[in-house]
């Protein structure tokens, strides 16, 4: 049923109903999408992205946490854009039509809107292969041009820029950056880095494998004194705890 008592009973009666109409030959035999595509669509999202935290990754691997908030927000995205309120609700002209107003609008790049899309087409074939849904209603949805460069050009900054941008940031924030500088690991990336990551002796840090895009384990050299940095910032820590404690720091990477 439903998270709301009296939509739950509402439901209870139609399908009394219709399970009537049903053995006097009246109506045919009532599927399971039939049902299930009448639920609220946040139940469904809640148990996709449940699913997804659990063992949506590769191999069975769980998300990292930094794509399980993209894949909600995403989602929450769409249900606000076509105001879906059912799996019923999703069709292909209004999900183009969405993406089509936020390219104008936002003057994002084609692959974002296509990280958009295939949320949604994900979501969707989710649906179906639990039988929540008897067809696919995006059928035909295609991806974006990714070579559509955005409107403000983005470039390397230049090393006055970094002297600049390190001499104004305080701790813990600096060390962040200057770990995203040397080794290039994304944002989540470093913040899923754990104490025992780390190797003082061998001035390396590693990434692991659950953690990276290849799913392969990431070893990156570090210079002395970001080692030394490093060494001090979690000394008397446990192996398994992160290097950077504040999650929040990491998250506003820009």
């Amino acid at each position: 049923g439903f998270t709301d008592k009296s939509e739950t009973r509402r439901l209870a009666q139609q399908l009394a109903l219709e399970a009537d109409e049903i053995r006097r030959g009246v109506r045919k035999p009532v599927q399971q999408a039939d049902t299930e595509s009448l639920r609220p669509i946040k139940e469904h999202v809640s148990a996709y992205l449940a699913w997804g935290k659990m063992q949506g990754g590769h191999g069975g691997r769980p998300w990292d946490d930094y794509y399980q908030v993209t894949q909600r927000r995403s989602l929450e995205w769409f249900e606000e854009a076509i105001k879906l309120e059912t799996l019923r609700d999703i069709n292909l002209p209004a999900v183009e039509k969405a993406l089509q107003e936020k390219s104008a609008k936002d003057g994002v790049t084609g692959k974002t809107l296509s990280n958009l899309a295939m949320t949604r087409k994900a979501f969707v074939n989710w649906c179906r292969t639990r039988k929540y849904l008897s067809g696919d209603p995006l059928e035909g949805l295609r991806k974006f041009d990714k070579s559509v460069a955005p409107d403000n050009f983005r470039r390397a900054f230049t090393v006055q820029e970094l002297g600049g941008l390190l001499a104004a940031t305080p701790d813990p924030r600096k060390l962040v950056y200057r770990v995203a500088l040397v080794t290039g690991f994304r944002a989540a990336e470093i913040a899923s880095l754990r104490v025992g990551d780390l190797d003082s002796k061998g001035r390396t840090i590693r990434l692991r494998a659950e953690n990276t895009k290849d799913r392969r384990d990431a070893v990156s050299a570090l210079p002395e004194d970001l080692t030394f940095a490093l060494a001090k910032q979690v000394a008397n820590r446990a192996a398994e705890q992160p290097i950077f404690a504040v999650i929040g720091v990491i998250q506003t990477i820009p």
